[in-house]
């Protein structure tokens, strides 16, 4: 039986395929099938792919229509037979060593899922953390509830084990568990298929390992996906089916205290409002201007942002916080915009250097 399928799904992705591709390659001590789904690429990705398939028996080919990645990782998902599972994105790099020794662990323990720290990369190579494992260990049905979900979902827990819960790249998992309970990545909105792929493997394992090591680098490419905003259609109500689906993990698995429930809340609605912000920023002012007010008039929204930051974004955004609590609706926008441009600037003077 193979130990491990890697599935990448690949957009364009010519400028840095290379780099992922040669450290997987060094995996050795596992036995491993890549799984490379092309969707619908329009650059060399395709050519560049092919020679690791003609390389490498472990590498296999999928072309499929462009649907995006949500759609490009449930295929792989699909045709996957590892006994363990590994999502890696296009423009970051993997640690070989820690990816066999993940692998190890988890035969060894027969355990669900594991997770290992990853650190930021940029392009002239400087790294700094991102997810960090602070505590190696291994946990129990009841841990990964009181720990695991409580952190990835209030990011607040009594125990710290792991910086941030979420990203798909920071861990593996038996595609066993998987499979019986037919998890997959879901899009309520844009970016939250890993949160809510990682969040469905947790709901459902019952041993899980942490080690410190760090197994991936993520590539801070300002034209990459996350980087990149585009207008979300109908965001408030697709933000509520987002919320209720992992609230309920939550209340299912976590015994919250009302104290826990209320910070949790105030965090939801900080963060619905400023991701509002966000999204309506990328319109033109006085067409957001509208969504925004509306969003604004709800008294529990406005109660929340009067309160000190509980969720990342608030702690991010603290500006935009300050300017929404007291009413300036016109002038956060007009902020966003500036900070939009800002952005795109220092991206197109980098693309600029480059060339």
């Amino acid at each position: 039986m193979i130990d491990l399928s890697i599935v990448v799904p690949v957009y364009n992705g010519q400028g840095y395929l290379r780099p992922l591709l040669d450290s997987i390659c060094r995996i050795k001590a596992v036995s491993a099938e890549i799984l490379l789904i092309d969707d619908g690429s329009s650059d060399e990705s395709s050519e560049i792919l092919k020679a690791y398939v003609e390389n490498d028996k472990r590498f296999s080919y999928y072309r499929k229509e462009n649907g995006g990645i949500v759609s490009a990782r449930n295929y792989g998902l699909h045709k996957a037979r590892g006994e363990y599972l590994f999502f890696a994105d296009q423009d970051d790099i993997l640690e070989a060593a820690v990816m066999e020794k993940a692998v190890f662990e988890l035969k060894e323990k027969d355990a669900d899922m594991l997770l290992f720290s990853t650190e930021y990369i940029d392009d002239a190579g400087n790294r700094c953390a991102c997810d960090t494992v602070l505590e190696e260990g291994t946990y129990t049905e009841s841990e990964i509830s009181d720990i695991f979900i409580r952190k990835l979902v209030t990011r607040y827990t009594k125990r710290e084990v792991i910086s941030y819960i979420g990203h798909i790249w920071a861990v593996v998992v038996k595609r066993k568990i998987v499979a019986e309970h037919d998890i997959c990545f879901k899009r309520f909105m844009a970016i939250e298929d890993d949160l809510l792929f990682v969040l469905d493997s947790l709901d459902y394992a019952k041993l899980l390992i942490t080690i410190c090591d760090v197994g991936y680098y993520w590539r801070q490419n300002p034209n990459s996906r996350t980087r990149r905003g585009s207008y979300i259609e109908d965001l408030p109500e697709k933000k509520r089916r987002y919320y209720e689906y992992r609230t309920e993990i939550l209340k299912r698995h976590v015994g919250c205290t009302s104290e826990e429930l209320e910070r949790y809340y105030t965090g939801v609605r900080q963060e619905f409002v400023l991701d509002m912000l966000d999204n309506e920023g990328l319109r033109g002012i006085w067409k957001a201007y509208p969504a925004l007010k509306k969003c604004m008039d709800n008294g529990e929204v406005r109660e929340a942002l009067l309160k000190p930051p509980e969720c990342p974004l608030a702690h991010r955004y603290r500006v935009e916080k300050q300017l929404l609590s007291k009413g300036m609706v016109i002038t956060a926008l007009f902020y966003k915009k500036g900070k939009y441009i800002k952005t795109a600037a220092g991206n197109y003077m980098r693309r600029l250097k480059r060339i």
